[in-house]
């Protein structure tokens, strides 16, 4: 009496139904056997992921104008030109 843990009833359910359907408990038992997890966390791998609960920080802001533009390798001897541009660039 003094020194056991007591286990309290349920108050009720969180969701009004499974969030994981029969066939889905089925495969996640299976997964769990075959590959010796534990049935908690092979469901969970079959849940989406989380939203996040702080807000993404914002992308760094990128100064205004034109971007600069790749050069174009044209003309018969583009691919020689290509060439030492890769061997400039090891």
């Amino acid at each position: 009496e003094g020194g056991e843990a007591r286990v309290k009833p349920l108050a009720g359910t969180l969701e009004p139904r499974s969030i994981l359907s029969g066939g889905q408990l089925d495969l996640a038992r299976w997964v769990a056997a075959e590959s010796c997890s534990p049935f908690g966390s092979t469901c969970a791998a079959l849940l989406p992921p989380a939203l996040p609960t702080e807000p993404m920080a914002a992308a760094p802001e990128r100064p205004a104008g034109p971007a600069e533009l790749p050069e174009l390798f044209l003309g018969a001897d583009r691919l020689a030109r290509v060439r030492r541009e890769v061997d400039r660039h090891p």
